[in-house]
């Protein structure tokens, strides 16, 4: 008899996923913006406009999809710009099925007073992200 074995399913990196998906359309978009991890070293209010990145908790997966919540947080000059900038990567990444397969989870939110870290304007939003697993 043949040895059974098993597959088990790959988790994906739900940052990364959203990561490419938003540097691909807001390039496409001809939007100024930088996406990634965090913050780049030395960012401040001058520089180009960012996104962040940031996984907001555990995963959950089931017997074949995983689902995680990834948090958007726009960092600009401005509390509009920041606030465009995170209802922009919301809908894109809801609207971008092709793509991602993203639903909003919060509106977009503006916390009074600037970043203590960056003295950036920011806004935020959150979705959730599932894949298939293979």
């Amino acid at each position: 008899a043949e040895p059974v074995t098993f597959t088990y399913p790959q988790q994906q990196d739900d940052e990364a996923l959203v990561i490419d998906v938003l540097v691909e359309v807001m390039g496409a978009l001809d939007e100024d913006v930088t996406v990634g991890v965090g913050v780049p070293a030395g960012w401040g209010p001058r520089s180009t406009p960012h996104l962040r990145i940031t996984s907001d908790g555990t995963p959950s997966i089931d017997n074949c999809s995983s689902r995680a919540t990834v948090r958007v947080v726009a960092y600009a000059a401005s509390t509009t710009e920041a606030k465009r900038l995170a209802g922009l990567a919301q809908a894109v990444l809801v609207a971008r099925y092709d793509l991602i397969n993203a639903v909003a989870l919060t509106g977009v939110q503006a916390p009074d007073g600037r970043d203590p870290e960056t003295s950036a304007e920011i806004a935020m939003t959150t979705v959730q992200v599932a894949a298939v697993l293979s």
